[in-house]
């Protein structure tokens, strides 16, 4: 499928969808600001932003426009680029302070060196790495950050469940653990694994609503999982979803 028709076949599936079901936000990568069982992600993630107040921020594939207003919140000067003109509909009235406009991830329509931040959840899937990270570190200016929530493409549970349900396996590929690791803007790369036992309270959640028990088994399964992760790259490499932190040198 050529670049034109890949874009256009995400622009209707995005515009067909107003939000994700539940099995599907997971199979995706569930939204930083959403779940409870993601707590300890959540606060790596704006850990991982730093300091944003007065900070010129692009999200890329900003959707209904959640991070994207508690960016804003934060007092961040924030622009969102998507696919979907129903999805840039929804972010206008969600986050109203916001730039966001109709554009693609891997042709952005910003003079170099416009942002010294950038971020997306969920969105280099669906793009090609190699352009997009072109892009990114040309609108990033010195010393930029680029920051990514992104599922992985190894998860046991999540592969079954994506080959028989997910309307976007011909549309999504999944980066692995090594991929993220090998990208660069020319500084530093800082890629963690996140849930692979501790998956399991996430689809609990999702399913069943949030309760203390959902609470206390994530934490459990976190240090579980942190215990596999220091005994060998196997586990990592399955792991459901990563924070990728990236610096323009």
């Amino acid at each position: 499928m050529s670049a034109e028709g890949r874009i256009g076949e995400l622009r209707r599936l995005f515009d067909a969808q107003r939000e994700p079901g539940r099995l599907t936000g997971i199979a995706l990568g569930e939204p930083a600001g959403r779940s409870v069982a993601v707590s300890g992600l959540r606060r790596r993630w704006r850990e991982a932003l730093g300091e944003i107040n007065g900070r010129r921020v692009l999200e890329l594939g900003c959707g209904h426009g959640g991070e994207m207003a508690y960016l804003s919140r934060e007092g961040a000067a924030v622009v969102g680029i998507d696919l979907s003109p129903r999805r840039l509909e929804a972010a206008r009235s969600i986050a109203p302070g916001p730039t966001v406009l109709l554009a693609d991830a891997e042709r952005l329509p910003f003079a170099d060196g416009a942002f010294s931040l950038v971020y997306g959840n969920s969105v280099l899937l669906h793009l090609d790495r190699q352009r997009a990270f072109a892009e990114i570190g040309r609108v990033l200016g010195p010393r930029g950050i680029a920051v990514f929530l992104e599922p992985l493409d190894r998860h046991p549970l999540l592969r079954v469940y994506r080959a028989l349900f997910t309307r976007r396996r011909g549309l999504a590929r999944y980066p692995s653990l090594e991929e993220l690791e090998g990208i660069s803007l020319g500084g530093w790369t800082d890629v963690t694994p996140w849930y692979l036992t501790a998956a399991l309270p996430v689809f609990a959640e999702r399913l069943f609503g949030t309760s203390g028990l959902t609470r206390g088994l994530a934490e459990l399964l976190s240090r579980f999982d942190g215990w596999l992760f220091r005994r060998g790259r196997w586990a990592a490499r399955r792991t459901w979803t990563a924070l990728a932190v990236y610096r323009k040198g």
